[in-house]
């Protein structure tokens, strides 16, 4: 249909299995949820690099089971705080999916000042389309401030990748190093 197209594609068949419970506590200040997954499927779609230019290509099985955590909570007055975590157990590496990862992300407000920070923690995720297993792990810190001087007028500073990580989401794609970022914003 697209560029990268392959009239010997076969379509994906994909099966997902999912149970959990979720729970409140303290006066809806604090939640929690956990999940158990298991996914199975066959001839799942990728874009593999094929003479130098990109095809879509039906790559095999996947057999993964995995479990997931999240956890929101509101400490304090103008503090959320959330973090998850999740471990997919796969037979084979699948493409883009870590084999871990934790997430944690502080916000905080006081008075027009907003704060909020993040860091994602990427294990044994593998960047390669092609059945070559390539895989990376990192760490990547995010943090914004904003300064509303009106409601409808904002300072900001933001940074991307703090820790400057030297990764590649993408295999062969190399990812920014620190980025520092301000501006304005207006809203109408």
């Amino acid at each position: 249909m697209w560029g990268p197209q392959n009239s010997a594609l076969n379509p994906e068949s994909i099966m997902n299995y999912e149970t959990g419970i979720s729970s409140v506590f303290f006066d809806n200040r604090l939640s929690a949820e956990l999940t158990f997954f298991a996914v199975s499927g066959d001839n799942l779609i990728t874009i593999v690099p094929v003479n130098g230019a990109p095809r879509y290509t039906n790559s095999g099985e996947i057999s993964n089971t995995g479990i997931e955590f999240a956890l929101n909570a509101e400490p304090a007055e103008n503090l959320l705080l959330n973090a998850t975590y999740s471990y997919i157990n796969m037979e084979n590496p699948v493409f883009a999916t870590p084999e871990q990862q934790l997430f944690f992300s502080a916000k905080y407000q006081w008075n027009r000042l907003q704060l909020s920070a993040n860091i994602q923690q990427i294990n044994n995720l593998d960047n390669d389309p092609s059945p070559v297993v390539n895989e990376e792990s990192y760490t990547l810190l995010k943090a914004k401030a904003v300064y509303n001087i009106t409601n409808n007028f904002s300072l900001y500073v933001s940074g991307e990748n703090l820790l400057n990580e030297d990764y590649q989401a993408n295999r062969y794609y190399t990812m920014p190093g620190a980025t520092i970022f301000s501006g304005l914003n207006f809203s109408f």
